[in-house]
């Protein structure tokens, strides 16, 4: 068996937590999980965030920990060079399921040739910021395309940004939020320097504060 993608264990992560995917490649994959080794799943095309269940029931994990082990299955590879797991405390079941789980595990599938900005660092106050949106600055001098990866639900979208645009990230003319805080995007045409900023004072929009990500 190939070796597995394991959860990392963070303190927050204990009992009975849940496994969530998203694919955000234009392929299908499939996997399998420790503890469930005869059965495998498929993931389609830019598949957005869903629980992995057995005859609709989310998982559970087999550990005292609430880690997970995943393997690539019919020739698919999860490893850390196209997947990623992070933790939320506040996904505690999938639809119906609500409150079931002890937090979940998500797990990412992306492009390995798309440059990543995970989680923006902590700027010494508060690291993740709720209710934060994001603004973009594109100074590279050629067109880029922004996906975001987190928060969850905008996987099957992008935003264009021409050479010297600036502007506040929305979705059909409300900005996106990041209810916990946390931003992980990707871009393309673009392999420099990228970096971020943030500014609490910016209130527009509804937003709780704003991230700056100038690339």
């Amino acid at each position: 068996m190939a070796v597995a993608l394991v959860a990392a264990q963070p303190a927050s992560a204990r009992g009975r937590t849940c496994l969530a995917v998203v694919n955000t490649t234009p392929r299908a994959f499939s996997f399998t999980v420790d503890g469930w080794n005869r059965l495998n799943w498929t993931w389609g095309p830019n598949e957005e965030l869903s629980y992995v269940s057995v005859r609709g029931t989310d998982i559970k994990s087999p550990n005292r920990n609430g880690s997970f082990a995943v393997h690539g299955a019919l020739g698919s590879l999860v490893n850390t060079s196209n997947a990623s797991f992070a933790f939320h405390d506040e996904l505690t079941g999938g639809r119906g399921q609500t409150g079931t789980c002890a937090g979940t595990w998500v797990l990412t599938v992306y492009d390995p040739s798309e440059p990543v900005e995970p989680v923006p660092p902590s700027d010494g106050m508060n690291h993740d910021h709720p209710g934060s949106c994001l603004y973009v600055k594109n100074t590279t001098g050629n067109s880029i395309t922004i996906k975001v990866r987190h928060p969850f639900g905008f996987e099957n979208s992008h935003w264009d940004y021409p050479p010297g645009d600036t502007a506040l990230l929305a979705s059909g003319g409300i900005a996106v939020k990041s209810q916990d805080g946390g931003w992980s995007v990707t871009w393309t045409n673009y392999s420099g320097h990228a970096s971020w900023s943030y500014d609490g004072s910016i209130t527009q929009s509804g937003c709780v504060g704003e991230w700056v990500l100038t690339l």
